[in-house]
């Protein structure tokens, strides 16, 4: 009983776990880790899993000897390492964040404060910005089959103002006001450790791609709100690890997108039918114009 209520006193002393998985990330992760170390004024701990870098990531981390490490010994993907981090993390709320990201003063301690006034919201994003501070979209309404019928058709983009064929992208979401969402980009996400708790740790099934929309998508359907917090604002050199292996990474997103559908909507069996050929063509066709 002692040893149990000394470790939930530890937790408590803690107000946010920041859980990065890095690949290959040398050129991001140096930046990403010192914005924390600088930047953040609450009680932290940096969790960095890496999985299997074959670059100089390691060493790079490793000049910040308080982050915690987990080196795997080969590429467990995305999902499988945030969840390794978020297993031994011991903070009151877990920061997903990516080793592309910058943060700055006050981004995290106004996200906390955004989460511990408002009980009924689970999880919330800041803004994402380019390194140039222009605005990165990066809300999302949760995708459908009409979404996939859009985008593959490119309606989308050629009518990327149209509410109903690119209501999916937000169009007329300036970025500029907090408001509720349905998906802010897996980039830089803030969760409540009761979240968690309740629906889970991510998706394995979803190893790089989606599984920040599926974890988005459960959290709204244990009735908690996702919201985006325009006062808070974190640089996002966009893609960073991705473009490394496009190819792949093109595969994987147009396979993980069929796999979202598959789970949420599984009595569409033709709907499901339909989409899986044409994001194979679709995948194939963009893999040759990259």
């Amino acid at each position: 009983m002692e040893r149990t209520s000394r470790s939930r006193r530890e937790k408590e002393k803690i107000d946010v776990s920041f859980v990065i998985v890095t690949w290959n990330s040398e050129n991001e992760i140096g930046n990403c880790l010192s914005s924390i170390f600088s930047e953040v004024s609450c009680s932290f701990e940096a969790i960095v899993v890496d999985n299997a870098s074959s670059d100089s990531t390691l060493e790079v981390i490793k000049k910040f000897p308080e982050t915690k490490l987990i080196a795997n010994s080969e590429n467990l993907k995305f999902a499988r390492g945030t969840n390794q981090g978020l297993q031994i993390s011991q903070g009151k709320f877990k920061m997903l964040l990516n080793p592309d990201t910058i943060l700055t003063k006050n981004s995290i301690e106004k996200l906390i404060t955004f989460l511990e006034e408002n009980e009924k919201v689970g999880a919330v994003a800041p803004k994402l910005l380019n390194l140039d501070k222009s605005i990165q979209p990066s809300c999302r309404r949760f995708p459908t089959f009409r979404t996939l019928f859009f985008e593959m058709f490119l309606l989308s983009r050629i009518f990327p103002k149209s509410n109903f064929f690119s209501s999916y992208k937000m169009p007329n979401f300036t970025h500029n006001e907090t408001c509720e969402v349905d998906q802010p980009q897996g980039a830089a996400l803030l969760v409540k450790n009761q979240v968690l708790e309740e629906i889970g740790l991510l998706d394995e099934n979803f190893p790089m791609f989606f599984n920040d929309v599926d974890f988005c998508f459960r959290i709204k359907r244990a009735k908690w709100k996702i919201y985006f917090l325009a006062e808070s604002e974190v640089l996002h050199v966009k893609g960073a690890s991705i473009y490394k292996v496009r190819k792949k990474m093109i595969k994987a997103l147009h396979e993980s997108f069929f796999d979202y559908l598959k789970k949420h909507y599984p009595q569409e069996k033709l709907l499901l039918q339909l989409s899986k050929p044409l994001l194979y063509f679709t995948s194939k066709l963009r893999s040759v114009f990259v």
